[in-house]
């Protein structure tokens, strides 16, 4: 993987020197029209727009994608927490655009949920080399749980289902103890459901680094400070328990981290769970692939905060898979 470019939405335009097949997901967020609004319709040679009918925001807002991205953008239909939904779904939009011979992918990132985007990467990867080239991107939020105090803020709650991602088993020996690690964000209680029903033999949580040049806003920066005081607190009487931070925006160090942490505790089965952003989900999902060894689980939330999950930032983050 490259290192990581970081651009304006104002000036992304200026990168699309080649046709290239987009993907991206539809989503009750308004994050969900940014990066498609800032494309160059005459490059994009094919759209692949998926989405579910989970609720009617989400239908709706799938429908103005179409129509943002023009004639050459088809809709594609996935069933909601159905992961072979999402193979199936994945693998036929994947292998057509390798059939059309399309060399340049674009994936935003921005509104798969965490298992939607870990799969999408394990098919990609396995056939990278019909690529080019290989793109996510993401946009940051400027703010989440828009308006309210830190104290208040949410972005899901409960952990309804937790379940291997498909493709990322890992190898585990059931006679060792077994370390979780989670990379956190706003959501506690979510984190909190996770620990309390897989009592691992050990606990590492990840934080974001809550400094003004590893963030995607500034906004984020005292919350992410309250939640990590609020994560600490509610972890510090069990024993076994280790933290770090990582940078929220890049792929590389927080791989380089995970990497550290995990033969760290080499006598240990581990299994890592992201809560955070999806740049670190995918940052999860590369050290994954090549450390099978490690599973990766998916915690699926009782309820996400439809009404005011986030505000767009204006901020597009790009990573080269190839």
């Amino acid at each position: 993987m490259t290192k990581t470019e970081i651009y304006s939405i104002h000036e992304f335009k200026k990168i699309q020197h080649d046709e290239f097949v987009f993907f991206t997901c539809s989503s009750f967020e308004e994050r969900a029209f940014c990066i498609p609004k800032s494309l160059d319709v005459n490059q994009i040679k094919k759209s692949f727009i998926f989405s579910t009918n989970a609720t009617p925001k989400i239908k709706e807002n799938a429908t103005y994608i179409v129509n943002l991205l023009g004639s050459n953008a088809e809709l594609r239909q996935i069933v909601k927490n159905d992961p072979f939904s999402y193979i199936q779904k994945f693998n036929e939009a994947i292998n057509e655009v390798i059939q059309e011979q399309h060399k340049i992918l674009y994936i935003d990132i921005t509104t798969f949920n965490h298992e939607m985007l870990l799969i999408l990467l394990k098919i990609i990867d396995k056939k990278r080399e019909n690529f080019d080239q290989i793109r996510f991107l993401y946009i940051g939020a400027k703010e989440y749980s828009v308006g309210d105090s830190n104290e208040n803020k949410w972005l899901s709650k409960g952990c309804k289902d937790i379940r291997s991602v498909l493709g990322y088993p890992g190898f585990l020996i059931p006679k060792k103890p077994t370390c979780l690690m989670i990379l956190v964000g706003f959501e506690h209680e979510r984190a909190s459901a996770l620990i309390n029903a897989m009592e691992p033999d050990m606990i590492i949580i990840g934080h974001g680094k809550a400094e003004n040049n590893h963030v995607f806003s500034h906004q984020h920066i005292e919350p992410m400070r309250y939640f990590e005081k609020i994560h600490k607190s509610l972890f510090s009487s069990r024993p076994n328990l280790q933290g770090f931070d990582f940078l929220v925006n890049d792929i590389e160090s927080t791989m380089e981290i995970i990497k550290d942490k995990i033969q760290e505790t080499q006598e240990y089965d581990h299994i890592i769970v992201p809560l955070n952003t999806k740049t670190s989900t995918l940052a999860i999902g590369l050290f994954a692939l090549r450390n099978q060894n490690v599973q990766v689980c998916y915690a699926e939330p009782e309820v996400y905060n439809n009404v005011n999950y986030s505000a767009p930032g204006d901020v597009i983050v790009s990573y080269n898979l190839c």
